[in-house]
């Protein structure tokens, strides 16, 4: 089963730099939107699922072929889409943020409100008390900034964004 949290967890950024060149970063070379190289993959598959779960709870996540293709972006063309990535805790992608397969079937269903410690973490809170949270996916134009969902829609940020949310997601075992 697919396990997306209720609420955003943290807020980090993306990456902490808005270069749009391709640099060295986390034993690759590419872009500051590149998910594989990114600090908040980094984060989500290290610190979090770490902390967050107990060895019981992480015998059920599995790894998972997380799609980081063009087509898992907003454009069927994306140069700055990277391969695939092996984790046990991922951002859902433009795709799936779109998928009523995942229960989403409007922006209503993708809203979510921040968790204390997010906010505490500096995550911004509409007066809605909604909150905006990260996705996996590059934006098809701008190397420094990646997709965001967003009260009223998915939208682009820069990638050093601070004020945006986590939402984890993983692949559990049911068996």
């Amino acid at each position: 089963a697919l396990i997306l949290a209720n609420l955003i967890l943290d807020s980090q950024e993306y990456y902490p730099s808005n270069q749009e060149s391709q640099f060295e970063h986390n034993g690759g070379n590419g872009y500051g939107n590149n998910y594989a190289l990114s600090e908040i993959r980094k984060f989500l598959n290290n610190d979090f699922y770490n902390t967050a779960f107990i060895d019981l709870e992480k015998d059920l996540i599995q790894i998972t072929t997380v799609d980081n293709s063009a087509s898992s972006t907003a454009s069927s063309s994306n140069i700055y889409a990277c391969e695939n990535t092996e984790d046990k805790m991922f951002l859902l992608s433009y795709s799936e943020a779109n998928n009523s397969d995942y229960g989403i079937t409007d922006d209503s269903a993708r809203q979510a409100q921040g968790s204390d410690y997010a906010k505490c973490q500096g995550l911004y809170v509409n007066t809605n008390n909604n909150s905006a949270w990260w996705l996996r996916s590059p934006l098809f134009y701008n190397p420094a900034c990646a997709y965001r969902v967003t009260v009223g829609g998915i939208y682009e940020s820069g990638i050093s964004a601070t004020e945006l949310g986590v939402r984890p997601a993983c692949w559990i075992n049911l068996l």
